[in-house]
């Protein structure tokens, strides 16, 4: 069975966050050989594959990565439960995903504080949040 990119991405997504923070490790039964995964690129295109397809690159010792267009990165995005508290008292408690990489507080204040304003013009002032927490769920 030669596996897709498709049931990669689903194994991918069963694993917990520590297992998702490793380097990326192939296995060569054959030789009873471990490889670490250099990067991902597309083929250029030969005898074997076709131009454009993704492929992952190991033994590569210089890691020369401009060669070949370098596929995206997944965004370290995990599910989490935010805690806001606003300028007239209220709170809310709900669950959002957020992308470990990028400023925590922006991305909270674009959900939940700036774009509810874009949607209803008339309301000038949205509701300030004045405190917020997070956790990370874990799943």
């Amino acid at each position: 069975m030669n596996y897709t990119y498709r049931q990669l991405l689903e194994t991918l997504q069963e694993f917990s966050s520590d297992e998702l923070d490793m380097h990326v490790t192939i296995y060569d039964r054959g030789r009873e050989v471990y490889h670490p995964l250099n990067y991902t690129g597309k083929c250029e295109g030969d005898d074997v594959v076709d131009a454009d397809h993704p492929i992952m690159i190991i033994n590569d010792p210089d890691e020369n990565v401009s060669e070949s267009e370098v596929i995206r990165e997944f965004p370290d995005v995990r599910s989490c439960e935010v805690w806001l508290e606003f300028a007239d008292g209220s709170t809310l408690t709900t669950d959002a995903f957020l992308d470990m990489d990028k400023c925590i507080e922006t991305q909270i204040r674009d959900t939940f504080e700036i774009r509810p304003r874009l949607h209803s013009p008339e309301t000038k002032s949205g509701p300030a949040i004045v405190n917020f927490k997070w956790k990370e769920l874990g799943i």
